[in-house]
């Protein structure tokens, strides 16, 4: 995807692209691409709030709407 699609889709402009390169590389990324800036050890730890914050919102939208477990169901 490239990255006025991606803006499109979000509906969001950064100020700062180089933060939108940053936010596309996965964890740790920045250390073997010389083009981002960054610490050596990358997004790890945002990668990290945001995969809970991810599960957290899958949980959240299946307890809300009453969704059911499949030994609940059979």
């Amino acid at each position: 995807m490239d990255r006025t699609t991606a803006l499109q889709k979000i509906s969001y402009y950064f100020k700062n692209e180089k933060l939108l390169d940053e936010a596309f590389l996965a964890a740790g990324a920045s250390v073997s691409n010389v083009r981002v800036e960054g610490n050596e050890q990358g997004n790890k730890g945002l990668a990290l709030i945001g995969d809970a914050l991810i599960r957290l919102a899958i949980v959240d939208q299946g307890y809300v709407g009453g969704a059911r477990t499949g030994k609940e169901q059979g």
